[in-house]
């Protein structure tokens, strides 16, 4: 396992509010490469979309298929993904909307985000984005029971292609089973149009 993987281990099993595992992630900006398998990137922390959404994350990503803009939205680890009764929680839901909102916002404003982003899509060579939205929240542990595992699973089937939620442990063992790569990320802060 590699130092990354043990110290993410270390600080998701400390019950750390969302803005610590933030911080985490900002000073290992490669680490959010294993949500797309991505070797290249671009990471921008705390992403502006309009006036009205702010991503935790966003990072653009190039392979044969285009180029990507995909945005993350971060729970803490603590967060309950089912109610006592086995239904979705409320900060689940909250979460999952909100990455749908900024789905939505993107392809409304498609212009808008084309210029959000060209700072970055210049280091890619391509002025086409297509957008990817994932939601990291709470522990497998909540997935306690076959009714959990069964809505959870079903709910992540249904869900549009470039859509995804992960557990914490998910993306833990994502991170595990990444090999010390050579991957290259480049980390911004947005500061208008200059990235």
């Amino acid at each position: 396992m590699t130092a990354d993987a043990t110290d993410f281990l270390r600080l998701i099993d400390g019950k750390p509010a969302e803005r610590e595992v933030q911080r985490f992630l900002e000073q290992r900006p490669h680490l959010l490469l294993n949500l797309m398998q991505a070797r290249t990137a671009a990471v921008v922390k705390q992403f502006p979309l309009g006036a009205d959404h702010r991503a935790d994350f966003a990072f653009v990503h190039a392979n044969s298929g285009g180029t990507y803009l995909h945005l993350v939205e971060l729970e803490s680890p603590r967060a309950r993904i089912f109610t006592k009764s086995d239904s979705f929680s409320q900060q689940f839901n909250g979460a999952l909307q909100q990455v749908q909102d900024w789905m939505f916002w993107c392809n409304l404003h498609s212009a808008s985000l084309r210029e959000l982003v060209r700072p970055i899509l210049r280091h890619f060579g391509t002025d086409t984005v297509y957008v990817q939205g994932t939601v990291m929240i709470g522990r497998r542990a909540e997935l306690s029971t076959l009714r959990r595992r069964h809505r959870f699973e079903f709910l992540v089937q249904d869900l549009p292609r470039r859509f995804h939620v992960r557990t914490f442990d998910g993306f833990a063992e994502e991170i595990a089973r990444s090999a010390e790569s050579s991957s290259i990320v480049r980390m911004f802060s947005y500061r208008g149009k200059e990235a």
